[in-house]
């Protein structure tokens, strides 16, 4: 800038400056003596003459209001006495955000002079919609006469709406008047609400009148057609409130949205309400007088009826609050199921109120919908609530009346002919508390000491029968069903968290169901002692050396097959502290669909504690048979079929998914591996089982029997086993790793010769991918052996079918007729033989049965398995007016060495038009001594 005196005037041109995006540019002259210089006789008053223009200049800089964001354009033009010069502002804000909220297109253009500015235009668009439009006056004074006209303006958006505890929505429009001055301003006209939402209620439309008086400004309006207001506000010394509010059928639900939390209700209430409120300590005070209170609870019963019950004020409810306390100066509320008295005040720390009535007990349905599915019954209470409500003291009663309960999960009803439960300063009492189940009646009585509303000291007794259906309260995951009885007389006492039982329980019969586990569960007899912390179940883990006085083991069922338990568990702060039970069994059941099936008998002792179990002993299996089906693809590759299997019973339960192994499985009985079209195998086993229950470690082998049959689909040659193993690693994964096979067969093929061929096929790899290697004693490779089984004939004979049919003569060669009888045969069996052959395995009990028609006759092959010693199998061969031929085949296992074959072969045959038949029979004794290496 440069600056000049002359003359008496001091003249600044050339001004100029920058900085931050905004630029300033203008030039002044202030006149402060007479035009003569005189510099004694300075001038009165000076004059101004001053043309200023700005861009991008900062709001917050300009304003030193830092929740005002943005950059305007300022045009300034003064002309005249300092003290009251006339001129020109306008200030252009294109952008600008107002405590986060974005505004456009702003604009104010004044006229400075006769004391202060006239505002000829204010206009500001809010970007999110809304709008403020404004004209009026403000004094240099600070006397105000300004007019506004917000359209459509968000409540939101008002400074200082969003720190109120409630969310407030919907748009203000209206024509406000601002008079007064600056420090005493005075505020009217009319205000109107559109779309008015208290938290995410809508309400409707409204409209307030602001009438400007001496000293206050009175508040007159009416809202949603239900609510007047009337009332008036003070702007100093501070912002205050009061005012009388009276509304007619307001429904609850929309003002308490969280009503509909605690169940399915609605109401309405007409009546007054006073309430002030100041800037400084907010509420003060609110009188509320309801004349009537009206609240409609629906359920829907078992038959999907809905049921409807109606509760109503008595006499006018009066409650008052100063923003801390709140009083019940009078509430007696009343419906069909009784009437409710509440006197007192309620407050966080310093609560005595008062509750008294009759109330049934299907409140207990509408309020706690989650935790009871039905409730029937009456009710008499009498309680005062003293002290801090997170640790109440409660003295007083509550009477149980012929009370009907049906808890969620339980899925059966709970019976409470009488009982009353006790309240005292330090202690809470049950008396004479009667409960029935499923024809199960029992008494408790007790009490449970108190302090700061934490159980402490307990005593108490029950006494009767009770339905196990009752476990499903505290395990609904894990127990689908239960049913009987069991007799209990048990004392209870020491503390809540430590409590020590002594008494006996007798079960009288009783059966369940667990979820995920597919097999029934029975308790048929037995009795459990309660010793201090003590549970003995049956009698005790000991039962063998020290049985309990009068105990009885506890006879249980499994799926109708007997089990016996005896343990014992210990029970501690916080639930389980030691457990050791043994299991004994005999020929249980398991398996899984289309995979497997075992009988077992089990004598098992599950030991330890909450940070973990362990179950050793040993596990005797009298039969089991492996299905699970396998696929063969290219080259006889084996790949065994997917299974869905649902998750065990265990899965989920950490306790029992850690539960650590030691057990031995041995096989006393006949195991088999049947996989139809595949196998008929019998074995016998030794196995250790260790690692955990979900991921268990094996070690030990499946020792395959010798005599067992092997059969490749496609092909009329069986396969017999030699001895074999399946083997487990306890250090590989099952079963991608182990077991692995190692189980060699033979299969005699005959050619059309009569000449003896034997066929070797060897199964190696693991289970989950068998590999499957077939050779011959005379050196044939994995592709002859397989067109030898496939066609019926050596290489030999296909070699010389190959050339009789293809002779110069063009003759047809009648060696060829026999390997395409064999093929023919095959693929017959495959389709319309296996249709026949299933029904007559599945009707007669066979093991396997195949059926194959050729040109010239018909196959037949039936076998079946009489225990693990005897197996018979029958082969017949129908000619179509020729040859038919019958074999039967006898296989006696007297032990793993010695065996007894023998076979009976009968044939027909046409000669010349006469029949002429052969039989042979055959007896041979087979003995094999292991060498040992």
């Amino acid at each position: 800038a440069a600056v000049k005196l002359d003359h008496g005037k001091l003249k600044v041109s050339e001004l100029r400056g920058s900085g931050m995006g905004a630029a300033l540019t203008g030039s002044a002259t202030l006149t402060l003596f007479p035009p003569d210089g005189d510099l004694s006789h300075p001038l009165k008053p000076p004059t101004v003459h001053l043309a200023l223009s700005g861009h991008g200049l900062s709001l917050a800089a300009v304003t030193t209001w830092m929740d005002l964001k943005g950059a305007a354009d300022l045009s300034l033009s003064l002309d005249g006495p300092l003290t009251d010069p006339r001129g020109e502002a306008r200030v252009v804000l294109p952008r600008l955000t107002l405590k986060g909220d974005p505004y456009r297109d702003g604009r104010l253009i004044m006229a400075l002079g006769d004391g202060g500015a006239r505002i000829r235009e204010l206009r500001l668009e809010r970007v999110g919609g809304g709008s403020l439009r404004g004209s009026g006056r403000v004094g240099w004074d600070g006397s105000l006469d300004l007019k506004l006209a917000p359209q459509h303006f968000p409540l939101a958006a008002v400074p200082g709406i969003t720190g109120l505890p409630v969310s407030l929505a919907g748009t203000l429009s209206g024509a406000m008047k601002i008079g007064g001055d600056s420090d005493h301003p005075l505020i009217g006209g009319l205000i109107s609400l559109a779309a008015f939402k208290v938290r995410e209620t809508l309400f409707g439309d409204g409209h307030l009148d602001l009438v400007p008086g001496a000293d206050a400004i009175a508040i007159r309006g009416d809202l949603f057609g239900k609510v007047s207001i009337d009332g008036y506000l003070t702007m100093f010394p501070k912002f205050t409130v009061a005012a009388t509010l009276k509304f007619n059928d307001v429904e609850l639900e929309r003002i308490f949205p969280e009503m509909k939390e605690l169940a399915e209700l609605s109401g309405t209430a007409s009546g007054e309400a006073r309430i002030t409120f100041d800037g400084q300590s907010g509420l003060t005070f609110a009188g509320l007088r309801l004349t009537k209170v009206r609240i409609a609870l629906e359920n829907a019963e078992e038959e999907g009826h809905a049921t409807r019950l109606l509760v109503r004020n008595q006499d006018d409810v009066l409650l008052s609050t100063d923003g801390n306390v709140l009083r019940f100066d009078r509430a007696h509320l009343t419906s069909a199921l009784g009437d409710f008295y509440v006197l007192g005040q309620v407050s966080q720390k310093n609560s005595d109120v008062h509750l008294h009535g009759n109330i049934d007990l299907v409140l207990l349905e509408y309020f706690f919908r989650s935790a009871f599915k039905h409730t029937h019954g009456s009710s008499s209470v009498d309680l005062v609530v003293k002290g801090d409500l997170s640790r109440p003291q409660l003295t007083g009663w509550l009477n149980l009346e012929n009370a009907e309960l049906e808890p969620t999960g339980l899925e059966h009803k709970l019976y409470v002919p009488s009982g009353r439960i006790l309240f005292t300063q330090d202690r809470m009492t049950l008396q004479n508390l009667s409960v029935r189940m499923d024809g199960a009646v029992a008494q408790a009585s007790g009490w449970v000491a108190l302090r700061d509303w934490v159980p402490e000291a307990v005593s108490g007794r029950i006494s009767g029968e009770l339905s196990p259906r009752i476990l499903q309260l505290f395990q609904s995951q894990n127990i689908a069903d239960a049913s009987g009885k069991i007799a209990v007389d048990v004392q209870v006492g020491g503390t809540f968290s430590q409590p020590e039982w002594n008494g006996r329980a007798v079960i009288k019969g009783a059966t369940g169901k667990l979820r995920n586990f597919p097999h029934d569960l029975g308790l048929t007899s037995g009795t459990l002692t309660f010793s201090q912390n003590d549970i003995y179940l049956g009698c005790g883990p000991d039962a063998q050396r020290e049985p309990l006085p009068g105990c009885k083991s506890i006879a249980a069922t499994y799926d109708d097959q007997p089990v016996t338990i005896d343990g014992k568990v210990t029970i501690s702060a916080g639930g389980l502290g030691a457990l050791k039970v043994r299991l004994r069994g005999t020929e249980l059941p398991y398996g899984v669909p289309d995979e497997f099936s075992i009988t077992m008998s089990p004598d098992v002792t599950i030991f330890g504690d909450r940070n973990g179990l362990t179950a050793s002993g040993h596990i005797d299996l009298t039969e089991g048979r492996y299905v699970h089906k396998f696929d063969i693809i290219d080259q006889l590759v084996l790949k065994p079929r997917t299974v869905e299997r649902s998750d065990p019973f265990w899965a989920g339960v950490p306790l029992l998914e850690t539960m650590r192994l030691a057990l031995r499985v041995q096989s006393t009985g006949p195991l088999y591996i049947k996989i139809k079209g595949l196998a008929d195998l019998s074995m016998s086993s030794s196995i250790d089982f260790t690692g955990t229950l979900s991921e268990p470690r094996l070690n030990g082998t499946i020792q395959i029997d010798q005599g067992g049959t092997i059969t490749i689909p496609a092909v009329r040659v069986p396969f017999t086993t030699e001895a074999g193993l399946i083997s487990f690693s306890p250090d590989k994964k099952i079963p991608d790793e182990t077991p692995t096979l190692d189980i060699s067969s033979t299969g005699i093929f005959i050619d059309s010769g009569d000449v003896s061929h034997t066929l070797l096929l060897h199964l190696g790899g693991t289970i989950s991918d068998p590999q499957t290697l077939l050779t011959s004693q005379e050196g044939w490779n994995a592709n002859t052996v397989l067109s030898v089984l496939i066609t019926g004939q050596t290489p030999e004979e296909n070699r010389r079918s190959f050339i009789g049919s293809s002779s110069p003569s063009g003759a047809v060669s009648t060696g060829g007729s026999s390997a395409t009888e064999n093929v023919i045969k095959t693929m017959t069996g495959l389709g319309v033989g296996s249709a026949i052959a299933s029904p007559i395995q599945r009707v007669f009990g066979f093991d396997s049965s195949t059926v194959e028609f050729g040109t010239s006759s018909f196959d037949v092959k039936l076998c079946k398995r009489f225990g693990r010693s005897v197996k018979a199998c029958g082969l017949g061969q129908v000619g179509f007016g020729a040859a038919s031929r019958g074999d039967v085949n006898l296989s006696l296992k007297l032990s793993d060495q010695i065996s007894i074959l023998g076979s009976f072969d009968y044939t027909t045959q046409v000669v010349d038009t006469v029949n002429d038949s052969l039989s042979v029979g055959r007896l041979e004794l087979k003995l094999q001594i292991p060498l040992g290496y």
